[in-house]
Formats: structure tokens, C-alpha cells, sequence
């Protein structure tokens, strides 16, 4: 390590005695990939729906990329496991094993070994948004560390761990994409409308923390300022809509699931994307026909796999369950993230 604080691998040059190799600023020579949690049997309490809730005891696999230019092994500790006063959190399995991760590959503990993390909350739920974390510190060259930060599902009561869209609905919350209908509610049966669908979609694309720049009065349908104005103006001024029809906007209107299509392609590859021309995989969806081609671009892309019978459902309101699992898929939501 130099005096800047980074790590150089290198070797002398012939003759002239400079440094050759691989230099890489500190905290760069791997990466924190990803975390599957409840995954797998943890040999304690866990339905393995790949969501932590209070109760349960579940196994934690981190994975991490190597980015050296030689092998790297290494083990794991768990550490430092808490969260909002109130409930209990117990680290149950403190040690992880990664074996050996070629360079560039990524690798995770219960692929390389089998032996992970094993940890438990319990105790009521002490905020809306419930996240829990420990620390991860490795056991190689580099004293390594990462702090994980894993989310409490049963966010929502009309969202239980039942509902067929449990786990993307946690995700959309945890990454901040929406807060839910109403207190603890999400109403995931309920219809996207136009309005809505500014907001998830742009969060989605840019984040959380994204605030669009002011309204200025695009639409006449659309009061400038109100609620959804500045969104709506946003997604349009980066042309994944030009509206409704007739300069509107049509804000409260219902989104289809073929008008999904459109929105999420144009919103995760720009403007000016241009999907495949349809083969005609859905029965109810002609080909060709408006939005054949984003449809099927959709299910080619594993986005969709329509609405059962080998059917779309194009015209259909697209519900707010639905646009979970949509969203979550198109942007790569992680629930359990780096």
C-alpha cells in the first residue's frame, strides 16, 4: 500500500526499476455483490420465500466479485447485527466460506461451501420501513469489510407473505420506489394510474432520491403546480410519453399492460429504442399490431410471461402487484443489494 492509501501488485520493469502491474485504489480490488437471504433451509424457522421477516431464522449468502488479477480466498464473519430498538437480532451462524473465486468471477458461500450466515430477528415491528444489518468482515490480505443492510418483509397487512407478489412488492418499498397506498397498506389489486405510473418509473430509472425539476405547465390536464406534475412533465421531457391524445395527459386514467410495455422499454433504454418485430407469442396480441413488438420484446427480455394460457392480456389495467413485478425486473431491483 503507497502513502495515498492504495494498493499496488506489481513488479520491477527491466533495467530501470519502476513499477509495473495493477494499481487500484483502496476498496476497489473487489466488490461486494449481492446477498440471497432465506434462499435456502437455514436449519431453524424459514419458509424460503427470499425475504427476512420477524420470527424467522434464516441463512444469509453474500456474494462478492473478485477484481485482482490472481485467485482470491477468503472466509467471513458476521458481526455487529442490529437495528431500531425493541426487537432482538441474533447472529445463530457467525462464519461463512468462499473457498477460492478466480479473477473476474463472482462467487457466493453456499454455492462455494454450503457454510453461511445464519441470523434472527423477533419482536414487533419497530418502523414502517423495517431494515436490520450486520457487518461482514473477511478474513484475507485486505481486512475487507462490508456492511450488509437486510430488510424486514410484512411491510404491508394487505400484502402478506401469501400474496403472489409478496417479494417484489418488499423490494419496490425497500429501494424507496413507494411508500404504499396508505398506512401499511400497498392495495396491490388496485389500478396504476397514469400519474402513478410517473412516479414509479422515474424513481425506478433514477432512484429513490430523485426530484424532478419544477412543472411548467405541459399538459392541460394536467394543473401545474399539483401532486404528479412535476413526474408527468419529466417523463415526457425524456420521451418515454407524449400523453394521451390532443396535448392531454389522461393523469388519472388506468395503465394498460400493453401501454406498460412501452413505458418500461422506453424508460430503461432511452427515447429513441426501437424493439424487435413480433413473432406472434401471445395469442391474444396480433402481429403485427401497435404494440406487438414491445410486448413480445417484454417476454423475450423475461420481464412478462403474460397473464396465464399463453395470453397477454394486453388491454387489461395494469395493477399495482403487477407493476411491482414489472418494475423490480426491467431496473434490476435488488431487495438484498450491495
Amino acid at each position: 500500500m503507497n502513502g495515498s492509501g492504495n494498493f499496488v501488485i506489481g513488479w520491477d520493469s527491466p533495467g530501470d526499476g519502476s513499477l509495473l502491474g495493477v494499481f487500484s485504489r483502496r476498496g476497489e480490488f473487489h466488490a461486494a455483490h449481492s446477498a440471497a437471504v432465506d434462499a435456502h433451509p437455514s436449519g431453524g424457522t424459514s419458509n424460503v420465500n427470499g425475504v427476512l421477516e420477524a420470527g424467522e431464522t434464516v441463512q444469509v449468502e453474500p456474494a462478492w466479485q473478485n477484481t485482482l488479477v490472481a485467485f482470491w480466498t477468503f472466509t467471513g464473519l458476521a458481526q455487529d447485527f442490529g437495528g431500531p430498538p425493541g426487537p432482538s437480532y441474533t447472529v445463530v451462524d457467525d462464519t461463512a466460506e468462499y473457498g477460492t473465486i478466480p479473477s473476474g468471477a463472482t462467487a457466493d458461500c453456499f454455492s462455494a461451501s454450503g457454510d453461511c450466515y445464519v441470523l434472527t430477528v423477533s419482536g414487533t415491528r419497530p418502523a414502517p420501513h423495517w431494515d436490520a444489518s450486520f457487518t461482514e468482515s473477511l478474513a484475507d490480505p485486505f481486512n475487507a469489510s462490508k456492511v450488509w443492510s437486510l430488510h424486514v418483509g410484512e411491510s404491508f397487512s394487505d400484502a402478506p407473505t401469501s400474496h403472489p407478489f409478496y417479494a417484489y412488492i418488499e423490494n419496490l418499498f425497500h429501494n424507496g420506489v413507494t411508500g404504499g397506498c396508505a398506512a401499511f397498506a400497498y392495495c396491490p389489486d388496485s389500478s396504476v394510474t397514469r400519474a402513478q405510473m410517473a412516479v414509479f418509473l422515474l424513481k425506478s430509472e433514477h432512484g429513490a432520491t430523485f426530484v424532478p425539476p419544477a412543472c411548467a405547465g405541459a399538459f392541460p390536464d394536467v394543473p401545474c403546480p399539483s401532486q404528479f406534475a412535476d413526474w408527468i412533465e419529466q417523463l415526457a421531457a425524456e420521451g418515454i410519453t407524449g400523453g394521451c391524445g390532443g396535448g392531454n395527459y389522461c393523469p388519472d386514467a388506468a395503465v394498460t399492460r400493453q401501454q406498460m410495455a412501452v413505458f418500461l422499454l422506453k424508460a430503461k433504454y432511452g427515447s429513441a429504442y426501437v424493439p424487435a418485430a413480433c413473432a406472434g407469442v401471445f395469442g391474444d396480441v396480433p402481429c403485427p399490431s401497435q404494440f406487438a413488438d414491445w410486448i413480445e420484446d417484454l417476454a423475450a427480455q423475461g420481464i412478462t410471461g403474460g397473464c396465464g394460457g399463453g395470453n397477454y392480456c394486453p388491454t387489461n389495467p395494469n395493477t399495482r402487484g403487477q407493476m411491482a413485478v414489472f418494475l423490480v425486473k426491467t431496473f434490476g431491483l435488488l431487495l438484498y443489494g450491495p
